[in-house]
């Protein structure tokens, strides 16, 4: 086994909205279960039009990963690892972007979204170029290119 916390939903305060595992062999499994919003902000309802956040989730994700760095240095754990993510239940969900950009997101297709895993050679490589791939692939997901939160150089570069 190894070691547990968990984030207290605020709304409701005996639901969690995640939690994180860290393992004793180093593996750490993270879920955060309130990615999804609708217009305005609230969670979504039973038959709500539901949106990802692509700035907002992509901003959470990238911290986790730098808190993540963080603690596997300070626990001596070495690299190489490997980062995997999965969407759960996201059929339906748009990706929430600047309007003024002109992007058009489509909905997902599927309830699991499963994405790239990526492999990181050294805690000190940056998060942000680290995450592309994956930001990249829910992007794709939603009928995008690619996570336009990066300018064509590759610099993480979110637009508020």
């Amino acid at each position: 086994m190894g070691f547990i916390t968990y984030d207290r939903n605020y709304e409701n305060k005996t639901l969690n909205d995640g939690y994180c595992l860290v393992f004793f062999n180093g593996v750490v499994e993270a879920v955060y279960s309130d990615i999804l919003r609708v217009k305005g902000g609230q969670k979504p309802k039973k038959g709500e039009t539901a949106f990802i956040a692509s700035v907002a989730y992509e901003r959470y994700l990238i911290e986790a990963i730098r808190n993540y760095f963080t603690g596997y240095k300070a626990l001596g754990i070495e690299a190489p690892v490997v980062i995997s993510m999965a969407l759960l239940g996201c059929k339906g969900a748009y990706l929430w972007t600047d309007f003024s950009s002109g992007l058009d997101s489509q909905p997902i297709d599927r309830e699991v979204a499963i994405l790239p895993e990526v492999q990181v050679g050294s805690f000190d490589e940056e998060a942000p170029t680290i995450m592309r791939p994956i930001f990249d692939a829910v992007w794709n997901a939603c009928g995008l290119p690619r996570s336009y939160n990066y300018t064509e150089n590759g610099t993480w570069n979110v637009r508020l």
